[in-house]
């Protein structure tokens, strides 16, 4: 997931054309400046592919607690409904 949104924003191939325009635009002595660039903006991208893969791990914790809670507070009523019925006698008890 964090990874197809982060390929739609900054595609893996950018690097790789940003190196390139880079390295022919600025020559053989720049190169190193032109690497250090390059290395700087895929340590970037690694962090925030890090930081979206942990907030969207949060997130389905966070879903799964709510639906958690959801179905308990949706089964409440019919236990309640059940145990008033078998209480008052009227329940199908086999």
């Amino acid at each position: 997931m964090v990874d197809e949104l982060l390929d739609t924003v900054v595609p893996g191939g950018i690097w790789l054309a940003a190196g390139l325009v880079i390295g022919s635009a600025l020559g053989r002595r720049l190169r190193p400046v032109a690497k250090a660039a390059l290395k700087v903006g895929m340590d970037v991208a690694d962090r925030v592919q890090e930081v979206g893969a942990e907030a969207a791990e949060r997130a389905q914790d966070l879903m799964a607690e709510v639906r958690q809670e959801r179905e308990q507070a949706r089964a409440a009523p019919a236990r309640e409904s059940h145990a008033r019925r078998r209480a008052s006698g009227t329940g199908s008890e086999g």
